[in-house]
């Protein structure tokens, strides 16, 4: 049987840099701070910790590179000191109203207040490959111009490309957990041929359910269209 853990050493093996995975579970934290900018719930966010873990690799032009490879700092203590962070400043961010003009900018402010100083791990001499002052001031300018903060620093920096590793660990027979199912966000949704009602399940065990439920729906619609073929 082949672990999460197995698949996260077989991913370091293939890169020249130190990989770290960090639980995506403890993305949900940020949520809080998500709601002050306009942007949507994380998909994941929440979930067990033992359940889906994350990378990302950055491409330099040439070949992609670790996290590592651009920061002063391990990824995973920097993960720990983000929980930390945000275990303290969530509280406040609940009892503020993002809809309201000035507690969505005390909000935005506490935010950037309270996860800003996690930049100073950013090794902006190797991100920007020469002076990180000019990186930098480049980037404002064009976004200044309209552009965004994405297409600014692969324009204006050593990182071209990005690209997000995902390890999902399935659920099977004989190793299923079932904290992490009770924990699950994200699931697969079917019409129950025989209630014709909405149900959801588990998105990692909808491999226990897939097989019968498709059959089942199967035999409904082909019975169907052989009785309005009949008529």
């Amino acid at each position: 049987m082949t672990t999460p853990e197995d698949a996260e050493k077989i991913v370091a093996a293939a890169m020249p840099d130190k990989v770290e995975f960090i639980p995506a579970g403890i993305s949900g934290m940020v949520e809080p701070a998500y709601k002050f900018f306009g942007k949507h719930r994380l998909r994941f966010g929440g979930v067990h910790p033992n359940c889906e873990s994350f990378t990302y690799f950055y491409s330099d032009g040439e070949r992609y590179r670790a996290p590592s490879a651009y920061l002063k700092r391990p990824l995973d203590e920097l993960a720990e000191e983000f929980v930390v962070r945000a275990r303290q400043v969530n509280p406040v961010l609940d009892q503020l109203d993002p809809a309201r003009f000035w507690q969505r900018w005390r909000g935005r402010l506490l935010v950037l207040k309270t996860f800003g100083g996690l930049l100073r791990a950013l090794d902006l001499q190797k991100i920007c490959g020469g002076s990180p002052f000019w990186g930098i001031v480049k980037i404002l300018a064009g976004m200044i111009g309209g552009g965004s903060l994405k297409k600014q620093v692969l324009k204006h920096t050593m990182i071209k490309d990005g690209l997000l590793a995902v390890i999902l660990p399935f659920e099977e027979p004989h190793s299923i957990e079932s904290a992490r199912l009770e924990g699950c966000s994200v699931e697969f949704a079917y019409l129950d041929p025989d209630t014709e009602e909405l149900k959801l399940v588990p998105f990692c065990s909808w491999c226990f359910y897939r097989k019968e439920t498709m059959r089942r729906i199967a035999e409904k619609y082909e019975k169907a269209e052989a009785e309005a073929a009949a008529t």
